[in-house]
């Protein structure tokens, strides 16, 4: 999977979080060392590290989404793990533990804004604040606004005949030159894979969303609408309303 360093450093709240935190553990793990802590703290040490490398990792490979819940479970161990290290080290008189539990101060502050930021859902005050509001324009130009994987592309076409036999008709549309070169297929509504409506296939939308009105791709949909999701694939998924319009919907916005 190649990693994109930009879905980071474009975003200076972002980024500067990172640096912070990493400066944070580097200086814990040196506190650590010339104070020569034993035993669990190290292990405490090693998580910190995974969690940031983990952090990084999931927001340069635009797979954030996939993730989210995981990384929100890791940041709510991770900042119990550190109040009680930071509360042991300041306890103890050694200048080096004290200037470890700095280091533990630096990374909670970080792991609380993380939390706040990608714990609040993309309409809230706090996500906009450091994203502005959610829109699939931004995806594909490839503006790193939103810590999320890219979308499909797609071309849809609304006003195609519907044919009860025949081979489906296929669109394939590439990402923008700036973007990876790859390709997807999407089956239109004159596609006889798409006649059924599988219930297994629908999601509940979880919030409003108001289309883009500069992208024709998008649809609007009300809190609790039911639609069809024809393509799960990125997070920008296809979907079918009941009035059989097609187009792009959030994936963070449903429930399946």
């Amino acid at each position: 999977m190649t990693l994109d360093t930009t879905l980071v450093t474009k975003n200076t709240a972002i980024f500067s979080s990172t640096i912070i935190a990493s400066v944070g553990w580097l200086i814990l793990f040196i506190g650590a060392c010339a104070s020569r802590f034993s035993g669990v703290v190290w292990w405490i040490i090693i998580y910190e590290l995974l969690l940031v490398l983990g952090l990084l990792y999931v927001l340069m490979s635009a797979s954030f989404a996939d993730y989210r819940l995981l990384v929100m479970a890791c940041l709510a161990i991770s900042i119990t793990l550190l109040t009680q290290t930071i509360d042991n080290q300041l306890h103890i008189g050694l200048g080096s533990a004290k200037a470890s539990a700095a280091g533990g101060i630096l990374m909670i502050l970080m792991q609380f804004f993380w939390v706040i930021v990608f714990g609040s859902t993309p309409e809230s005050w706090c996500h906009s604040a450091v994203y502005g509001p959610p829109s699939s324009t931004d995806y594909k130009h490839g503006d790193g606004n939103v810590p999320l994987s890219a979308p499909t592309n797609y071309s849809i076409s609304h006003n195609e005949s519907v044919h009860s036999h025949g081979a489906p008709i296929v669109h394939a549309v590439p990402y923008p030159a700036a973007q990876h070169q790859q390709q997807y297929q999407v089956y239109t509504s004159s596609s006889p894979a798409m006649t059924t409506n599988d219930p297994g296939n629908n999601a509940i939308a979880l919030h409003p969303y108001t289309a883009n009105p500069e992208d024709p791709n998008e649809i609007s949909f009300y809190k609790g609408e039911v639609l069809e999701i024809l393509d799960r694939r990125g997070n920008w998924w296809q979907a079918r309303k009941q009035d059989q319009t097609i187009g792009i919907v959030p994936s963070n916005y449903f429930t399946s």
